[in-house]
């Protein structure tokens, strides 16, 4: 069995060992996730993915990381100097809706609400919210045609639905 080990007295960075394991000093984020002391996961980013799987064939369309990450994960004293990719992806599952327009929209647990183009998975357009997205974006249209996309955010008091209009 191959380990990787943790020793912040001596090192930032993991190291392979194949002793048992020691879970003193190790935590597990929520999820099940793999993670040293302070939540610094194991394992490099993207931590999450937007994913489109063509129905037809069965295969992968395209695949984005999702998200810009925890705060708490790019401030780690375990990460000082290096250098992180600005999409850090968020894990867990989205929540996305697709338009007849053809774009996705997900908020995934940020405090944005993002679009992307259906075809290609390239990120078109991010919307801030004051609070982090806690549902899947839903959408509807006025009888004067104009569409709008909404999101639940925040929770307790700070609950609200916040609402994007389209573009005419």
């Amino acid at each position: 069995m191959t380990l990787a080990k943790f020793d912040p007295a001596t090192t930032n960075n993991p190291f392979a060992d194949t002793d048992e394991p020691d879970y003193v000093g190790y935590d597990t984020a929520r999820g099940g996730r793999p993670t040293f002391e302070g939540s610094l996961p194991l394992n490099k980013p993207p931590y999450g993915f937007l994913v489109a799987i063509d129905l037809n064939s069965g295969e992968l369309a395209w695949r984005v990381p999702f998200g810009r990450g925890s705060e708490r994960l790019r401030t780690h004293a375990g990460l000082e100097g290096v250098e992180l990719p600005d999409r850090l992806g968020t894990p867990g599952a989205p929540g996305a809706i697709v338009t007849n327009g053809g774009l996705v929209f997900a908020g995934g647990g940020e405090d944005a609400l993002y679009a992307f183009d259906k075809r290609s998975g390239r990120e078109v357009w991010s919307g801030a919210l004051t609070e982090r997205s806690t549902a899947t974006p839903m959408t509807y249209q006025t009888s004067t045609g104009r569409q709008f996309v909404l999101i639940a955010t925040g929770s307790g008091r700070n609950q609200e639905l916040v609402a994007f209009a389209m573009p005419e």
